[in-house]
């Protein structure tokens, strides 16, 4: 959410350090301004409506508060997708909450997020990656894997997990998908990037996604120590 209203900010400026301190003051002040408002008027607003009893009248106000808060986050130079996840966070405080979400992620699954996918991959074109070159592509590749497992790893590890669980955790949260496609998009449409960017990154959401189960899989096979520990474990103790 950081990256996505910095890119956003920095599309409508330049990228001076007074420019991102400036992004980011206002997006900390949407913030607080969203969720202090949100959490006192919404479930004012939801109780009067839910005297209706209807509840199409509930998902109907819940995508008019997405629409509304994602569009006042880009008047502020900000993602619109910030002003989204700044909604759903507010509205999933409410006693409704299981109930609109239910409702909305049919609309979402069934017709937005599938057009969503089926814009980004009408946009990509492999061509581009042939400017790339094999190497870079690889290396491109190779850090998008180990950024993950070293960083998200390495917390595991600092946070006490063993080496082989934090290892594990690490290759868990190696796939991309949507934010990554989202935050290369806004570039592409902010004029930021160029639309090789957009090719990459569909390369590393299909490989990551592709190949992380196996890897997955391979990481849980039972270490040396673990098959010893287990053993001692069940060894029946002598009388």
């Amino acid at each position: 959410i950081i990256v996505l209203s910095v890119l956003s900010g920095v599309a409508f400026g330049s990228l001076t350090v007074v420019g991102l301190s400036e992004t980011i003051a206002l997006m900390a002040a949407f913030v607080v301004l969203v969720l202090v408002l949100g959490f006192r008027a919404l479930p004012k607003i939801m109780r009067f409506l839910g005297r209706f009893q209807v509840d199409e009248a509930l998902v109907s106000l819940a995508l008019v508060i997405v629409f509304f808060i994602s569009a006042m986050a880009q008047l502020v130079s900000l993602a619109a997708i910030t002003g989204a996840f700044l909604a759903g966070l507010v509205m999933s405080r409410l006693p409704v909450a299981r109930s609109i979400r239910s409702k909305v992620s049919g609309i979402g699954y069934g017709l937005f997020i599938p057009m969503f996918f089926t814009e980004m991959g009408i946009s990509m074109n492999f061509s581009e990656l042939a400017g790339i070159g094999v190497v870079a592509g690889a290396l491109i590749l190779v850090s998008a894997f180990l950024s993950k497992i070293i960083g998200c790893g390495g917390g595991a590890l600092a946070g006490g997990f063993s080496p082989m669980d934090s290892l594990r955790i690490g290759i868990g949260m190696i796939p991309r998908a949507e934010v990554a496609l989202v935050i290369a998009a806004i570039g592409i449409r902010s004029g930021i990037v160029g639309h090789v960017l957009l090719s990459v990154t569909v390369l590393i959401v299909l490989v990551t996604s592709l190949v992380t189960p196996f890897l997955i899989r391979y990481s849980f096979r039972p270490t040396a120590g673990e098959i010893r520990s287990a053993r001692k474990t069940l060894k029946p103790s002598s009388s």
